[in-house]
């Protein structure tokens, strides 16, 4: 089903895998989701978005 809008911009944490700590991320990562996207999914749901 199309969004009845057009999308202009869009901010998505891909992972919260990360060792960094970075002082400009406002993330609170660490380790991964359980059930994050696979890549497949993930380059889905960016066509899904377009």
């Amino acid at each position: 089903m199309p969004f009845p809008y057009k999308l202009a911009c869009a901010v998505w944490e891909f992972t919260l895998q990360c060792n960094l700590d970075c002082i400009h991320c406002g993330s609170s990562a660490g380790s991964k989701r359980e059930r994050e996207l696979d890549t497949a999914e993930a380059l889905k749901l960016c066509d899904d978005l377009t």
